[in-house]
């Protein structure tokens, strides 16, 4: 795939990415990737195809009030595996949940299931921290061709309260840098970091997000408990 230079630059093609799932997490991550420098499509059900084509709405969230307005356009997106089988792409991310990973992983018959037995070279990038979805992973893709990356934003499907936003989109905070390491990381940091995302080579980034995911839900399961009040959480 292309190399930028430390300024965002790409003296050749522009990489292709896939990224499976346009929520709150693709859409944030993507944007970025095209700022940076890439050619990016979404994978999504047949349904949201057309919503996704008219373009997303993205609120940059720069204070406790402020929401910056943003538009991406995606360059291409894609309702079924049968639309994009004959393509190629450098990059496929998976931008879906945990369980909608491992379960369209492990059905073969499923476009999720079809799209990352059949990569045809591409570095797929996995960025749920759960152990099934890893092992499933591992057991069809060779290591030269994954990478872990890591979500290190607040992304959500705005408004949460009345009169946040002026219109329904994503609204995203990038606090810090998202880890990536295996196959192309460096790449992918750079065109991370050209289109204004933090990102950063990490040594084990499933270990890290897996040790984030394990405090951070029994956490939340206590904090639920309580009524979401820190003054019940602390008792």
């Amino acid at each position: 795939m292309s190399q930028l230079d430390s300024k965002g630059r790409s003296s050749s093609a522009a990489p292709r990415i896939l990224l499976v799932g346009a929520g709150a997490v693709g859409q944030v991550y993507g944007q970025a990737l095209q700022r940076g420098g890439a050619h990016v499509s979404f994978l999504v059900r047949a349904k949201y195809k057309a919503e996704v084509e008219e373009g997303l709405r993205l609120y940059h969230i720069t204070s406790k009030r402020g929401r910056e307005p943003e538009f991406f356009n995606p360059d291409g997106v894609y309702g079924n595996f049968r639309e994009l089988e004959d393509e190629r792409f450098d990059q496929v991310w998976l931008c879906v949940s945990t369980p909608a990973a491992q379960s369209g992983i492990a059905d073969e018959s499923s476009d999720l299931g079809k799209l990352v037995r059949r990569l045809h070279g591409a570095t797929l990038v996995v960025l749920q921290a759960g152990p099934q979805v890893t092992e499933l992973v591992d057991s069809l893709v060779p290591a030269r061709q994954r990478c872990d990356g890591g979500i290190a934003m607040i992304s959500y499907q705005a408004p949460l309260v009345p009169d946040e936003v002026p219109e329904p989109g994503v609204a995203y905070w990038t606090p810090t840098p998202s880890p990536f390491d295996g196959a192309d990381d460096e790449a992918i940091v750079a065109l991370l970091r050209a289109g204004g995302c933090p990102a950063k080579v990490a040594e084990d980034t499933r270990s890290m997000m897996s040790f984030g995911s394990a405090t951070l839900m029994p956490t939340m399961v206590a904090l639920e408990g309580a009524g979401w009040k820190i003054a019940g959480l602390r008792r």
